[in-house]
């Protein structure tokens, strides 16, 4: 339930990503306003949501948040299609980012106490995989539908009055939330690791005495997201500059694409992990990415430098395959680390930190390339190749210079873990 509840959250907000070209034509904006819409708009208030979020799952049933947040982000796709406006689209996107901030914390919190620690990266890659399956989902079902509507420009909603092509899309994405929600009910909530009554607010002073390990997960996996994810929204729109293909031809290629490199790289890697960690690697998790980065690096530059499209797409596999994996096992690595009372609270973190560096700074930094240093939109795939070589290497560092640390929060854990077992 968890994975098709993430599967809807990552098909809300990825749409917006293959009517890019519609938008910017009735709204009359440029590449970097429509960043804003695809990347900070969102993930400012997805970040700003996540904490107190965080603070209400490590105490309140999660079941109930998970309810709310599914029911609201689905209005607020709804009301993305309503929008008349770049200011009205804005506010949208910012509702769709509180809504969809209840999903990681309650899901994370709900996966860590169900799994033992050895089974937690598989677990969770498993849960993440139906971002990707969602974000395949996002172009297959949503390139299908804007297609659609393309062709019946004269339809309308009972309710919604006449809308445009791409709003028609909004609100018919927007509307089976109502109902799915109600799935959130059809599994029961698994016993806290914690009591009540234990559950600490001293979260600033375990910041700081895990501070090393935590930014090196904030250099590694945060910053590279700011490639991966800038790379998703954009990708539509370089099909269409590139190779001259439209929504329909876009959808169902990438989604075909996503769902398999969901499969094989996302899923694979957090079983990887887990097999490391069995054998006593338990810095597995940055072992894997600092793998997955040096093999994705020059297959992703590749990708934008070359011609054909089918070839194009075999990159673009491999890449997200690849790189996209460590959304999962990077979950598990931040619990790795995290007494079961700061659940929640942590796991709001590390989201908060994927979508301030990675949804919000990505699409715009790519933005920027485009709009700024290479001043042409023809130019978007040399943007994209641009911030891949430039990042991949930090991240990278970031990953080396945190393994160390990690071994020890591990270890340091385990012994907390055995004295609370022996008291």
């Amino acid at each position: 339930m968890l994975v098709l509840l993430y599967l809807l959250n990552t098909l809300d907000r990825g749409v917006l990503a293959l009517v890019v070209d519609p938008v910017k034509a009735d709204l009359a904006i440029s590449d970097f306003q429509m960043s804003m819409l695809l990347g900070l708009a969102f993930a400012l208030f997805y970040a700003l949501c996540g904490l107190p979020i965080g603070w209400l799952v490590d105490r309140f049933p999660r079941r109930i948040i998970l309810y709310l947040g599914v029911t609201f982000w689905s209005i607020a796709t709804i009301a993305c299609g309503m929008a008349q406006s770049f200011p009205q689209l804005l506010l949208a996107r910012m509702a769709l980012g509180v809504g969809e901030a209840t999903l990681g914390p309650c899901a994370h919190s709900i996966i860590a106490d169900k799994f033992p620690k050895h089974q937690m990266a598989t677990a969770l890659s498993i849960y993440t995989a139906g971002a990707v399956l969602g974000t395949g989902a996002s172009m297959a079902v949503g390139g299908l539908a804007v297609a659609y509507f393309t062709q019946r420009p004269d339809l309308s909603f009972p309710f919604f009055g006449d809308l445009r092509p791409w709003q028609m899309v909004f609100v018919a994405i927007g509307l089976p939330g109502l109902i799915l929600a109600t799935l959130v009910f059809t599994f029961r909530e698994p016993q806290r690791l914690h009591q009540r009554e234990e559950v600490p607010t001293r979260l600033l002073p375990f910041l700081r005495e895990r501070r090393a390990v935590l930014l090196g997960y904030a250099g590694s996996f945060a910053l590279f997201s700011m490639l991966i994810y800038g790379a998703l929204a954009w990708l539509p729109a370089y099909m269409e500059r590139a190779f001259g293909w439209g929504p329909a031809e876009v959808g169902p290629a990438l989604g075909l694409v996503n769902v398999l490199s969901a499969g094989i790289g996302t899923i694979g890697a957090g079983w990887l992990v887990d097999r490391l960690i069995a054998r006593g690697h338990s810095d597995a998790h940055l072992q894997v990415f600092s793998a997955s980065v040096l093999l994705a690096t020059p297959v992703g530059i590749g990708a934008f430098l070359v011609d054909d499209p089918r070839v194009f797409l075999v990159c673009v596999f491999l890449l997200k395959m690849m790189a996209f994996s460590y959304i999962g096992y990077g979950a598990a690595a931040v619990q790795a680390v995290t007494p079961s009372a700061l659940r929640g609270r942590m796991a709001a973190i590390y989201l908060l930190s994927l979508a301030i560096i990675g949804n919000a700074g990505g699409p715009s930094l790519i933005a920027f390339f485009t709009d700024f240093v290479f001043g042409d939109p023809a130019k978007l795939g040399w943007s994209i190749a641009t911030a891949l070589a430039l990042l991949a290497p930090l991240a990278l560092i970031s990953a080396q210079l945190g393994r160390a640390p990690m071994r020890l929060a591990v270890e340091r854990l385990r012994g907390e873990e055995a004295s609370k077992a022996d008291g």
